[in-house]
């Protein structure tokens, strides 16, 4: 099961996001069912096996599903912190990718691409880069760190690209 703060945060930004008409349909439906099925979620539930079991295209990522949602938590905190930018420029988010991730004890790496469709339906690349979560950075010992603080332990990110960047 999710942490409070990782499952409260991640509902209010998912309708953030939705109610600004930023999230493509095929996204938003699967961040959707995630919000429906967290609370029940294993913390040690493989979010690869999840997400292929539940035949999602626009979300993937592997490791423990508590540690994809609290990267997912933040991705999409950072999507809400932008929207404006997002707004202004005509995009919404379709997919979320992390890939190459390690989780240790205490922490979760990786690479986050984030991408959007702009009006034309070309697809953009909007974040790009490694992410690092490390809950063992805040002083306190892991459990109490990760239950108290959950995406919140995110100690890089990478920065919206100002460029918004059509690939291929």
């Amino acid at each position: 099961m999710v942490e409070r703060i990782t499952g409260e945060t991640f509902r209010t930004h998912l309708d953030t996001l939705k109610t600004q008409g930023l999230l493509t349909l095929g996204l938003g439906q699967e961040l959707q069912r995630i919000r429906e099925e967290m609370d029940g979620f294993s913390n040690w539930l493989d979010a690869r096996k999840h997400l292929v079991e539940t035949g999602a295209s626009h979300l993937s990522g592997s490791g423990p599903i508590s540690k994809f949602l609290r990267t997912l938590t933040y991705a999409l905190e950072r999507m809400v912190e932008n929207r404006d930018s997002l707004e202004n420029r005509g995009v919404k988010l379709d997919k979320i990718q992390l890939s190459n991730t390690t989780s240790g004890c205490s922490d979760f790496r990786g690479t986050v691409q984030i991408f959007a469709v702009n009006e034309q339906g070309d697809e953009m690349l909007l974040w790009d880069g490694g992410f690092h979560w490390d809950c063992a950075e805040h002083g306190m010992p892991q459990p109490e760190a990760a239950q108290s603080l959950g995406y919140r332990c995110m100690i890089q990110f990478p920065d919206l690209d100002p460029a918004f960047s059509v690939v291929g």
